[in-house]
């Protein structure tokens, strides 16, 4: 997996990244762990990066409202993330909001 542009590959969402942005800039603390779920698992700010760009792709083209709900586990903090990179507006929303 391809780490080190990410950011490139889906400029289009983008217009490319902002460094005065944390949501742009995760890659730059590497390896270091970035986040522990209520799971335990855990992510470095790469990886955490990769799954952002991940999520974004599939959110990428026009901007539109994005609703997250905010639940301890990590998907939600990836597309939080990947919505912030690719300049999506965020609704966060307590754990059973939606349903």
């Amino acid at each position: 997996m391809q780490i080190g542009n990410t950011l490139a590959r889906i400029a289009p969402c983008l217009g490319g990244p902002d460094r005065r942005y944390f949501a742009d800039r995760l890659e730059d603390f590497g390896d270091r762990i970035a986040v522990i779920a209520g799971s335990g698992e855990s992510l470095s700010y790469r990886e955490l990066a990769a799954s952002a760009d991940a999520f974004a792709a599939t959110v990428s083209g026009r901007r539109k409202l994005l609703i997250v709900e905010a639940l301890d586990q990590l998907p939600p903090l990836i597309a939080y993330l990947g919505a912030l990179r690719c300049r999506h507006p965020v609704i966060l929303l307590e754990d059973g909001a939606t349903s």
